[in-house]
């Protein structure tokens, strides 16, 4: 890579929620990017859970379904259009559950970075197909790692998951838990048997605007619907007093920038807020938001999710800091389904 120029950036699951996010930021920066989405039809949307909407792939753009043939470009740098929903960035399709397809894609993208961002995300999916999950969150990912092999220069950062970022010998609580925990040691033991810069990210509960499935998203879309005349059925929560901590995405994206452009090789970074926030404290913010009556069903039921300070000092040590309060955030994020 020149010296003088900016890093051409591969970002996989860029039509999720952070993808969006980072798509957006990276662009905006001067990055070339190349933003991975799911090689998938319409018919595997679900409108309504709280997801981002899976991109058309090959066969909804162009008539030729996508196949053996590999990864299709979908939009050229630039070509995104406000309120399409499509990330910013030469858009992909791509299986990253295809080995060859993923070699391709590498090979056509040749990036100096690497963002790796897509997996599946549901702790309740994942007791019904605990394999799926590893397919999607470890074995896309090894398939990657194994394609990047052929790149040595490139920097790569792996976002896991803090519920995967057990002690030693403590139970996981949950399939998608241990599918990320697995991800982690992936990502770790090919750097140190390949030596490849490969860096780890453990974000914290990320919110802010853009179509998220977290607690927060879902607050913010039922008051949206709320105040536009939507159903009054109480919004279910497990209590008013468990805690986790909240970043929001955009500083999350700051932060997977220094990571990958200042992270020590084989080092995990956590990232967060450092501080922990009930869920009865994200309810009164939203009230302050909105004039609109927000009923509650609250089952009073703990999590079987251990929660734990997030130390992000290894971050901060690199130059990075969260800018965003916690109610622009929220505030954001209502705004966002206000507009959708």
């Amino acid at each position: 890579m020149d010296v003088c120029a900016m890093p051409r950036i591969l970002i996989t699951g860029a039509g999720g929620f952070t993808g969006r996010a980072a798509c957006d930021y990276f662009v905006s920066k001067g990055y070339e990017v190349a933003a991975v989405v799911r090689n998938e039809g319409p018919a595997h949307a679900k409108p309504g859970n709280g997801e981002a909407p899976v991109v058309p792939h090959r066969e909804d753009v162009s008539g030729v379904p996508p196949g053996p043939n590999g990864p299709s470009v979908l939009q050229e740098p630039g070509s995104a259009k406000p309120g399409t929903g499509m990330p910013a960035g030469k858009l992909y399709a791509c299986d990253l559950t295809r080995r060859e397809d993923v070699e391709r894609l590498v090979a056509e993208t040749g990036p100096d970075w690497v963002l790796h961002l897509a997996g599946r995300n549901s702790v309740t999916e994942s007791w019904q197909d605990p394999a799926a999950f590893l397919q999607a969150n470890l074995m896309a990912s090894v398939y990657l790692l194994e394609a990047l092999r052929t790149r040595p220069g490139t920097r790569i950062l792996v976002a896991g998951s803090m519920l995967g970022a057990a002690e030693p010998g403590e139970p996981l609580p949950h399939p998608y838990g241990f599918s990320k925990m697995l991800l982690l040691y992936a990502a770790r033991s090919w750097h140190r048997w390949f030596s490849q810069q490969i860096m780890v990210a453990l974000p914290s509960n990320l919110v802010g605007p853009g179509p998220s499935g977290g607690i927060c998203g879902l607050l913010a879309r039922k008051i949206a619907a709320l105040e536009k005349g939507g159903p009054s059925e109480p919004f279910r929560l497990s209590s008013l007093g468990e805690e986790r901590d909240y970043l929001d995405v955009r500083d999350a994206v700051s932060a997977y920038e220094t990571i990958l452009g200042h992270g020590e090789p084989g080092a995990v970074y956590r990232i967060g807020s450092e501080r922990l926030r009930p869920l009865g404290e994200i309810v009164s913010v939203f009230r302050s938001l909105s004039p609109a009556a927000l009923p509650l069903e609250v089952e009073n039921k703990p999590r079987p999710d251990p929660v734990r300070p997030v130390d992000v000092s290894a971050l901060k040590a690199l130059g990075w800091s969260a800018r965003i309060s916690f109610e622009t955030s929220l505030s954001d994020a209502l705004e966002y389904y206000r507009r959708n």
